[in-house]
């Protein structure tokens, strides 16, 4: 005597048989009614080689759009010439920056002079902290000393 299976068991039994049934797919010409192709599929096969060939689209789009110029249609991929431009107007906007702020300077001491004001120092040196290396003291570790004498040795040995 079989149970009876109920409920949520016996839907999965059910689809498990439909997963596992074997179906033909046969292509036939429509005028001769010959067979062109005959595959026998399983609903488990049918369901792999979908989700292989989805797979296998979504890496070749992303393969497509990462290595040609189409990349540059996402957004947060710039031009590599954009770069390169937005780097001159950095720098422009810097250099017009200086000289506008000298030429306030000059103006101001301009009109200092004409309204008889005391001119203040005209020493318009000016030290760039950057460029000041002298101040830059440079300790040597016990790693760096070894690999200094380790890659003289080998010079010397060349």
């Amino acid at each position: 005597m079989k149970k009876k299976v109920k409920g949520p068991i016996k839907k999965i039994k059910k689809f498990h048989h439909h997963m596992k049934y074997k179906y033909r797919l046969i292509v036939m010409d429509s005028e001769t009614f010959t067979e062109k192709f005959t595959f026998k599929l399983t609903g488990i096969n049918l369901f792999t080689f979908v989700g292989l060939g989805i797979i296998v689209l979504i890496l070749l789009t992303i393969v497509l759009i990462a290595f040609t110029p189409l990349r540059e249609y996402i957004p947060g991929y710039t031009n590599a010439d954009m770069e390169k431009q937005a780097y001159k107007n950095a720098e422009m906007i810097d250099s017009l920056t200086k000289v506008i702020s000298q030429q306030e300077l000059m103006l101001n001491n301009i009109r200092m002079v004409v309204l008889g004001e005391d001119v203040p120092d005209l020493n318009f040196v000016t030290i760039d902290s950057a460029k000041n290396y002298d101040n830059i003291q440079l300790q040597r570790s016990k790693a760096d000393s070894l690999l200094r004498l380790s890659f003289e040795e080998n010079q010397s040995k060349n």
